[in-house]
């Protein structure tokens, strides 16, 4: 047996384990952080979805007040995506696909999968009616945004965006 001096000296002492309480708790605790950070993240997740229609709209809504300052009429826009499909599910909708649309008359095309479904028609003399629909959760109930489109004489207004069941 080889001399050691220090074994002595280095005691660790007995090491005493969790008990069954004290997991229980450190598990709780765990699954009301995941709980709570797992219900922020799908509204957060909800949130960045409706950003589509926000943006989209009133780059079509300028594309039907250049086509009516140009041609002194409204022409119906052809239903893409409509309805929706699975809202989770974003998917690439060729706008110029169909010339009966009218996408092109208005120089509107983009190349990104979309989650919204989109039309537009004149809703009366002088005004016309852009929506998206969507459903985020394929529960059946639609997200609507609109916008609307007012002309009298030489002046031409475009509402702001008019959110329905955003977040459903």
């Amino acid at each position: 047996m080889g001399y050691r001096p220090f074994a002595q000296e280095i005691s660790f002492g007995a090491t005493r384990g969790m008990t069954i309480i004290e997991l229980l708790l450190v598990v709780t605790i765990i699954g009301i952080l995941a709980a709570t950070a797992g219900s922020a993240f799908d509204g957060y997740r909800k949130r960045a979805m409706t950003q589509e229609p926000l943006r989209l709209l009133p780059m079509m809504a300028g594309g039907i007040v250049t086509y009516y300052g140009r041609e002194d009429e409204f022409i119906p826009l052809g239903p893409t995506n409509v309805p929706p499909t699975n809202g989770s599910t974003a998917r690439s909708v060729d706008f110029l696909e169909n010339p009966e649309w009218n996408w092109i008359r208005i120089n509107f095309s983009i190349s990104d999968p979309i989650r919204y479904g989109y039309q537009g028609s004149q809703t009366g003399p002088g005004s016309y009616l852009l929506e998206a629909l969507g459903d985020l959760n394929s529960n059946g109930i639609l997200s609507i945004f609109s916008i609307s489109i007012f002309t009298t004489g030489e002046r031409t207004q475009i509402s702001p965006v008019h959110i329905f069941n955003e977040l459903e």
